[in-house]
């Protein structure tokens, strides 16, 4: 029961703080950074980093995602990608550049 609550006060905050990455975006052009691993419990993970200047033009790099895939070929990567985009109304028109480590099949 506790467990449950502590999930869904870290999903709460996940959503808060990429909302505010988000915000401070503004649309502009962004650029990210991929990379792929096992969790503890040996299942596929991507982490996905988004780089950008602020409004005082100062390079961020903040970590925004983390999602687990089934396995880590391209088109796994892009689709889940694409569903990060679109759950926060990003769009593949303002990606400037990409960036992944240990992905050699992209």
């Amino acid at each position: 029961m506790c467990f449950d609550i502590e999930i869904k006060v870290a999903n709460a905050c996940a959503m808060v703080r990429t909302s505010k990455i988000v915000k401070e975006l503004n649309g502009d052009f962004f650029s990210i950074l991929v990379d792929e691993s096992a969790d503890i419990a040996d299942k596929e993970q991507m982490a996905l980093c988004l780089r950008y200047l602020d409004k005082q033009r100062e390079v961020k790099e903040r970590f925004f995602s983390i999602i687990h895939v089934r396995d880590t070929t391209s088109l796994t990567h892009k689709d889940a990608i694409a569903k990060v985009f679109m759950k926060f109304s990003l769009t593949f028109l303002r990606l400037n550049g990409q960036g992944y480590d240990g992905t050699s099949n992209m």
